[in-house]
């Protein structure tokens, strides 16, 4: 065989494997992704709750507008108190 037969030969190859995995590598099936099932620990969201409105107490307020802006705030934070231990025990 001449260098000639040799060379022609090995082009006609390669552009049989070329043409060859051109037409079968985009034909052939996509693989799936596999589905690993394992526990995942998710943690609890962080609820959206408001916060009070605490007001402050004036010095030269009388007695009874002192009373009633403690009472109103401590009624403020004993509801913010029971909406944080409602979602506390949602995450539990």
């Amino acid at each position: 065989m001449t260098l000639r037969t040799l060379l022609k030969r090995l082009i006609l190859t390669s552009l049989v494997i070329s043409i060859t995995l051109i037409f079968f590598g985009c034909v052939s099936p996509k693989l799936q992704p596999a589905v690993i099932e394992k526990p995942v620990m998710v943690k609890c969201p962080i609820p959206d709750i408001p916060k009070a409105d605490i007001k402050p107490i004036p010095p030269n307020a009388s007695y009874l507008e002192k009373l009633q802006i403690i009472l109103n705030n401590y009624i403020q934070l004993y509801q913010e108190n029971i909406l944080l231990r409602e979602s506390i025990k949602l995450c539990k």
